[in-house]
């Protein structure tokens, strides 16, 4: 899941990282192992006491095969668990903002604490720093963390690497590297993988065109950027150059991006539409695209949230008036299916691999469709009333 926003690069993920969601290249869709499937919606609600100080929460929801959701015993609880789920487990940051926490999510849908980690970088950092996980690797094996600076910015490092253990959720360190975050120095953000997961995408504040960073992942599962790696195509009319994020692929080494058209000044072209544009991920790891400004379908509004289905066929985009559905052709020019299906404003998406998308508007709506073919249906019980919610995260096993 992610927000995007139309200037070089500047992307907004709440919590990626993605990412069990949109961050990562999906598989094609297949029954819950376990059949166990959970949302957790995270939120604010306030004391109503006239006390600006607010209490963060996170709420519970169990999801059905037809998409209706259920409240989990015992939920919301307090604090909100901004973090990222991989299996039956949830990794978090804990409150105190330099410990990364990992919960074991049970057969109901339940929290319980099983391990935690000191991230050291964070923890020696003078610039009030704190630690937030974004998205682990397709397999489940690593998970990868930035650390935030609230003031200057000079505490913000490189990406972080922990490796996973799968049987008992805890985290190990493994290293620094990959793609520098900083914003305010013109960093990139971590999203998506390839299939095979060696090569790493992210999208750059830098930029006058160049928007994509390109990382490898080693065998220990830490990165290594790859500034010699090239983003090839499309080709701007005369006096524009594009930008852009990544958004998330097909099993097949195609990578879905949004695109932006910019003049010669960086100034950025309002009348011109967001395009949506298929590259081909090389074996070197590289991106071609053959797409070209007439036959990239454009976006008819302002991009919020965008991601690929699990299955790699179908792309959604939020606008301001609603969602917006394209079929994703691999190498070939995406195609319009439809047009806006009309909801309060996305704020930010997420599809399961069970075939639902799951859609948060900033009127605090919920909404949950349910795919057929190419079409969005919505869920019994659809859209829901969440207080002050602002971001959720998937999981299930």
């Amino acid at each position: 899941m992610r927000r995007i926003f139309p200037w070089p690069g500047l992307v907004l993920v709440p919590a990626v990282c993605l990412l069990s969601s949109c961050a990562s290249f999906k598989v094609p869709p297949t029954p819950v192992a376990g059949g166990h499937e959970f949302l957790y919606v995270l939120s604010t609600w306030y004391t109503g006491t006239g006390d600006p100080s607010s209490q963060s929460a996170t709420h519970g929801y169990s999801v059905s095969a037809n998409g209706q959701l259920t409240p989990v015993a015992g939920y919301p609880i307090s604090g909100w668990f901004v973090g990222v789920a991989s299996g039956r487990y949830y990794f978090t940051a804990n409150p105190d903002n330099v410990h990364l926490d990992t919960y074991a999510i049970g057969p109901d849908g339940a929290f319980t604490k099983v391990h935690s980690v000191l991230d050291e970088a964070t923890a020696q950092c003078t610039d009030q720093c704190s630690i937030m996980p974004d998205i682990t690797d397709p397999t489940g094996s690593s998970l990868y963390v930035h650390i935030n600076s609230f003031n200057s910015g000079d505490g913000a490092a490189a990406a972080e690497t922990y490796s996973i253990d799968k049987s008992t959720g805890e985290l190990t360190y493994v290293a620094q590297g990959g793609a520098d975050w900083t914003f305010g120095h013109g960093g990139c953000q971590l999203y998506d993988f390839s299939p095979d997961g060696r090569y790493v995408y992210g999208s750059c504040t830098s930029a006058y065109g160049d928007w994509l960073d390109i990382s490898v992942r080693n065998p220990d599962g830490s990165l290594t950027e790859a500034p010699k790696i090239k983003v090839t195509g499309p080709t701007p009319p005369a006096g524009t150059f594009y930008s852009g994020v990544p958004a998330g692929g097909d099993t097949e080494n195609h990578l879905a991006a949004i695109i932006f058209s910019f003049d010669s000044n960086g100034v950025y072209l309002y009348n011109s539409p967001p395009l949506l544009a298929s590259y081909t991920i090389n074996a070197d790891g590289s991106l071609t695209s053959t797409n070209t400004a007439a036959d990239m379908p454009p976006i008819h509004d302002f991009v919020v949230t965008a991601c690929v289905s699990p299955s790699g066929k179908l792309f959604a985009v939020g606008e301001k008036s609603g969602i917006q559905l394209f079929n994703f052709n691999g190498a070939a020019p995406a195609t319009a299916d439809g047009g806006v299906i009309a909801t309060d404003p996305p704020q930010t998406m997420q599809w399961d691999t069970q075939n639902h998308l799951f859609v948060l508007s900033s009127t605090h709506k919920l909404y949950v469709f349910t795919v057929t073919g190419s079409s969005l249906a919505q869920a019994p019980g659809s859209p829901y009333s969440i207080p002050n919610s602002w971001n959720f995260v998937s999981a299930s096993f």
